[in-house]
């Protein structure tokens, strides 16, 4: 379980969690939450992907594939 704010947790969940499963994990969210919290991390790592693809630096995208297969569980 994390203790750090529900802002954190929407806005950066990867400082907050260490590994997407981190977050399906954590009995103190709904399946809601985590779902939420999940495409956050979606989105962010996604935008880092596109950072890279436009020559910026931090383009490495390691929890991409995670983040997806942990929300296509809970969506099933």
């Amino acid at each position: 379980m994390s203790s750090e704010p529900m802002e954190d947790k929407l806005t950066v969940p990867e400082q907050v969690y260490d590994k997407p499963r981190d977050v399906t994990a954590d009995a103190s969210l709904d399946e809601t939450s985590k779902i939420d919290i999940l495409t956050a991390w979606k989105a962010n790592e996604e935008a880092l992907m596109r950072a890279s693809g436009e020559g910026m630096a931090g383009g490495e995208s390691p929890n991409l594939q995670l983040v997806i297969n942990e929300l296509a569980k809970l969506q099933a």
